[in-house]
């Protein structure tokens, strides 16, 4: 693995929790503005990112929400990133690009044992910038192996990947699928919304440790 694993944590709903993150090494921390136990407020947003390092990326996980929605939490909240999940009208990504294009636009395909990706109109990258296969539907142990063969296109030159990690799985996870970024979550917590300071300490050690041992490998 020739650059380091890119970490966003998510979930985040309060600013000891996103420190903690930070300090364990995270370089973007996920807000979420959907249905959730860990769903939160612009505003709640905004108190937090006014006090977090410009260089940490500030995402907003979205799911069937208008432009108009978005674009008014990503001024209240300070988002520098939005992560978009669930089917979704590609002018949306246009919109976002035009009107934003300081903003980082993350497309997100939730995979299961069912699904495919349907790349008839090109590149699954050309509407946003950044891909995150979100595989939390499907069975954790037996996913790592298999999610390749579970798409119908090849996958991309880089992409990041979320579903049931946790520092007992990450290290299978990255040496199998060799993604750019990981998206943790509930393998962080202690509850729905309540990071937890051993796991995630945790976590952070068993993807130290895979790309140690990657950069090990590659000086033989």
């Amino acid at each position: 693995m020739n650059a380091p694993v890119f970490v966003k944590v998510c979930g985040i709903t309060s600013l000891a929790d996103a420190q903690l993150a930070i300090t364990c090494g995270a370089q973007a921390l996920g807000f979420i503005f959907t249905a959730s136990p860990r769903q939160v407020s612009a505003l709640t947003v905004q108190k937090m990112t006014q006090n977090l390092p410009a260089q940490i990326l500030k995402v907003g996980v979205f799911r069937a929400m208008a432009f108009a929605e978005i674009e008014n939490i990503i001024l209240q909240a300070g988002l520098t990133a939005v992560q978009i999940h669930g089917a979704t009208d590609d002018g949306l990504f246009a919109q976002l690009a035009e009107r934003h294009p300081e903003i980082v636009t993350i497309r997100v395909f939730e995979i299961d044992a069912h699904s495919h990706v349907d790349q008839s109109n090109g590149d699954v990258k050309a509407q946003a910038q950044q891909i995150l296969f979100d595989v939390g539907r499907s069975e954790a142990v037996r996913l790592p192996l298999s999610i390749s063969d579970m798409l119908t296109v090849r996958l991309p030159a880089t992409f990041w990947i979320a579903g049931g990690l946790n520092a007992q799985n990450v290290r299978h996870y990255v040496e199998r699928l060799r993604p750019a970024g990981v998206d943790v979550c509930s393998g962080v917590e202690e509850q729905p919304g309540r990071k937890s300071k051993s796991a995630m300490q945790d976590f952070f050690r068993a993807l130290q440790d895979v790309q140690e041992g990657s950069l090990e490998k590659g000086s033989l």
